[in-house]
């Protein structure tokens, strides 16, 4: 213990000498340490107060920086902004642009369409106009054509009822065994100056020479006598059968005032008849028209009336006929027509559609 203490004390008093050289000068040292303090406290304050302004300067620089960086920043976004609304301008610009071009192309076919709607609307009513005209001409024709069908289907239904009657009569006067007036035509007019001559000769039919009553067939004459000179023969007027050659051989035709003066120079079986149907025979009987009407020459008249009548009818029936076909090709012609105006009318409204939405097209 002792030992340690002494160890202490010692080490102590070596401190305690250290100490004490190392206090030596000590208070120069000090003065100069307070100085150097002085002074570095003075340094201190002046690099304080430079470090406080430029704090300050930092600060209002740093705000500055702030402020300008929230400009930028600012400038940015209203350059992004201006950027973009740019953008969207350029492309309104654009869009305007191609509807303006497409505005202008529909203006043009607007207007082309109108021009050609105006066109054909002006087409269309020519064409209505022509059609209507043409459907009127056409009506016309076929009222005309109709009333001539009409005409002439009553002509020849009013022809075929006369025919069908004197038929009838012709067929009800007919003799059962024939008659050799049947055979016989005569020229129109000259029906009564036959009959008087031949009389009811004419009801007995041709016959052989061995067989009943009638009309044999014989051979001309070899030597005629001939009719008084100036007399016409009436065979110049009428076609009749082998058998009567002979007789109407001897029948002449004259005026009457002619007949008195020829009448004596008739020789045997000869006769004299007027168109009237007076009779002058050779053996001095004479008959005047209107004392003895001829049978026979109503019948001749009535088959000469017959015949010209189925001529009339033959003539009628193709009249007819021309008039219905003419009537039916004018009915084709009018529903033709008929059915071209309601065309014509149904392409006028609709050109007049077509104007209509062009002049709203080109409006807009």
């Amino acid at each position: 213990l002792n030992r340690d203490a002494g160890e202490t004390i010692t080490r102590l008093e070596a401190e305690a000498a250290e100490i004490a050289e190392a206090a030596e000068g000590h208070d120069d040292r000090l003065a100069a340490a307070q100085a150097e303090a002085e002074e570095a406290a003075r340094v201190l304050q002046e690099r304080e107060a430079d470090l406080g302004q430029m704090t300050e300067d930092m600060a209002r620089l740093s705000a500055r920086h702030q402020s300008a960086q929230r400009l930028i920043d600012d400038n940015r976004k209203t350059l992004s902004r201006n950027e973009t609304e740019a953008e969207r301008a350029r492309a309104s610009q654009a869009h305007s642009q191609e509807a303006l071009e497409k505005a202008q192309t529909d203006h043009a076919t607007a207007t082309d369409a109108d021009v050609r709607a105006v066109a054909a609307a002006k087409a269309a009513e020519a064409a209505l106009e022509a059609a209507s005209a043409a459907l009127t001409d056409a009506q016309t024709l076929e009222a005309e054509a109709r009333a001539a069908r009409a005409a002439t289907e009553g002509e020849t239904g009013a022809l075929r009822a006369e025919v069908s009657a004197l038929k009838k009569l012709v067929a009800r006067d007919s003799a059962e065994g024939g008659q050799i007036l049947d055979r016989v035509q005569v020229q129109p007019g000259f029906e009564t100056a036959l009959g008087a001559a031949l009389a009811d000769d004419l009801g007995a039919p041709e016959v052989a020479a061995d067989g009943a009553s009638g009309w044999a067939v014989l051979a001309d004459y070899t030597d005629p006598q001939p009719l008084p000179e100036g007399v016409t023969p009436l065979g110049e007027h009428v076609a009749v059968p082998q058998a009567l050659m002979r007789r109407m051989g001897q029948v002449g035709l004259v005026e009457a005032e002619d007949a008195p003066r020829l009448h004596p120079a008739l020789k045997p079986g000869q006769r004299l008849v007027s168109i009237a149907g007076d009779l002058w025979r050779w053996d001095g009987f004479r008959a005047r028209a209107e004392d003895a009407p001829s049978a026979a020459a109503l019948r001749l008249q009535q088959l000469n009336r017959l015949q010209e009548l189925t001529q009339q009818l033959d003539q009628a029936a193709a009249r007819a006929e021309a008039a219905v076909q003419a009537h039916e090709a004018l009915r084709a012609t009018l529903d033709r027509c008929g059915a071209e105006d309601r065309a014509a009318r149904e392409a006028r409204r609709a050109a007049d559609a077509a104007v209509n939405d062009a002049n709203r097209a080109l409006s807009r």
